[in-house]
């Protein structure tokens, strides 16, 4: 997470500041949901791009709590940022799911990507087989990934308007509650900057 986070920060600001021009500071990105805790290490990179007025992402972890006092079960993962850009209306469009890898004991498969919302959804599946597992752990973890990818554009005539992405990481067994919380954060940063 930390390392995903912070290539993110990284790729925004190397992405936007070529954009940058001189406008009205956005409004600050919402809180994480209940029970996430945000990570100190990208606090830095997070204030830096902030500062820069064309990007602003923040993200955080919580403990999956399915199977409890298991030490392998990996952290939920919860992020989301939006970075200046010049895109036409529709710009984000559905496009083939990339193929089933497998890397070491793990098997990544897609499972679903639509159009939802004004932007792209799509959810994969990460397999992981434990070897030599011992109870309370299984030896076999499903963790589901999910990503909303969307664009907001700008009702003032040659301005920038923001490219979204909402991700939710190891959601343990199903998709259920990284949905509701991808469906919360698109309404929150809807509402902030939809349509400014």
């Amino acid at each position: 997470m930390k390392t995903m986070l912070a290539l993110s920060l990284g790729v925004l600001l190397g992405a936007a500041v070529p954009t940058m021009m001189s406008q009205t500071p956005a409004p600050p990105l919402p809180a994480l949901p209940s029970g996430f805790q945000s990570d100190p290490a990208a606090a830095q990179a997070q204030a830096q791009i902030r500062a820069s007025g064309a990007a602003d992402a923040t993200g955080g972890s919580k403990a999956n709590e399915d199977v409890p006092g298991c030490p392998t079960l990996r952290k939920i993962g919860f992020s989301y940022s939006w970075t200046i850009a010049f895109l036409g209306q529709g710009t984000v469009q559905v496009t083939p799911q990339d193929p089933a890898k497998s890397y070491g004991m793990s098997l990544d498969e897609p499972v679903s990507k639509i159009a939802y919302k004004n932007g792209v959804l799509e959810w994969r599946k990460d397999t992981e087989q434990i070897a030599g597992y011992h109870a309370p752990c299984p030896g076999k973890f499903v963790y589901y990934n999910g990503t909303w990818t969307g664009y907001f554009p700008n009702k003032v005539p040659y301005q920038p308007g923001k490219l979204v992405s909402i991700q939710v990481t190891n959601l343990y067994k199903s998709q259920a509650q990284g949905q509701a919380w991808i469906d919360e954060y698109i309404d929150k940063l809807t509402a902030l900057y939809g349509g400014k």
